[in-house]
């Protein structure tokens, strides 16, 4: 019996340890895990948050800046820097623009494009040729006309000095019929043959200029090419008091000259365009 009594005070004294012992590693433990200790997830939370960050700059869009009429080595340093990649185009353009200025660009300046994405630069290559033709200059109401015809035909104005409808002409033969003036698709036109001049339909005197980059001479004289052989020309025979003619104001070979004659009224209307082009 007196055994029995002295183990047990033991045994109670036995699990009391083990209670502390267990009660500090709860402890330990706690502290190990608490608030200030990351977790798993949290640790990775910022990682992926970055991750998805980067994701987003590189799929957002850019905005194109403004290429055409710079250098074209700056104009690809610019486009290098925004991440955007370069197709260039080389086009036999005009003696009295600088040699290597960039024409036009595609797509537009302003447009929002992918990051990678190539813009393609239309480049002028200039040709050895005189600028200026010295051509006669026409009145003073001729030459206005001719330079809102230019403005319209390059975008710089809304609507042409034009009556409603305008007699179209290719190489002095009539062929059509602008009757909405203000539309530019309304000055196209297509001759039977689909043909003109070694070039295919279609032709319009608003495109050749709008194309064009260098200066126009507006001048009284006729068309006079080498290489071109339009039929006559009368403005009063088609509605006007007298003609004007754009045409580059340098010298141009059979591949590359062209013309716009533009009957006038006595008001300062276009009432019929005539396009001549040289013969390759």
């Amino acid at each position: 019996m007196e055994r029995a009594a002295e183990r047990a005070p033991r045994a109670g004294r036995l699990d009391w340890s083990r209670a502390l012992v267990l009660s500090l590693l709860v402890v330990v433990l706690g502290a190990c895990s608490g608030p200030d200790a990351p977790s798993t997830d949290e640790a990775a939370t910022p990682a992926a948050g970055a991750s998805v960050g980067a994701d987003l700059a590189e799929t957002e869009p850019l905005v194109l800046p403004r290429i055409a009429g710079r250098p074209v080595r700056q104009a690809r340093h610019t486009l290098d820097e925004t991440g955007l990649r370069t197709e260039l185009v080389d086009v036999r353009g005009s003696a009295c623009v600088p040699d290597g200025k960039v024409l036009k660009q595609r797509p537009a300046w302003g447009r929002e494009v992918a990051p990678g994405s190539t813009v393609t630069l239309v480049v002028n290559r200039a040709p050895r040729a005189a600028c200026g033709l010295g051509s006669w200059e026409p009145s003073e109401l001729l030459r206005r006309v001719g330079g809102r015809f230019a403005a319209f035909a390059r975008g710089e104005a809304a609507t042409p000095p034009a009556d409603t409808p305008v007699t179209l002409f290719l190489g002095g033969v009539r062929r059509g019929v602008a009757v909405e003036p203000t539309e530019r698709s309304s000055w196209r036109l297509c001759p039977p043959a689909g043909s003109y001049a070694g070039r295919v339909c279609p032709f319009s005197a608003v495109e050749v200029i709008s194309d064009w980059p260098g200066p126009l001479a507006i001048t009284g004289d006729p068309p006079d090419h080498v290489c071109a052989h339009p039929a006559p020309f009368d403005a009063r025979r088609h509605g006007g008091s007298a003609a004007v003619t754009l045409t580059p104001d340098e010298e141009l070979d059979c591949s590359s000259y062209w013309a716009v004659q533009l009957a006038v009224n006595d008001v300062g209307q276009v009432v019929a365009s005539n396009l001549v082009l040289a013969e390759p």
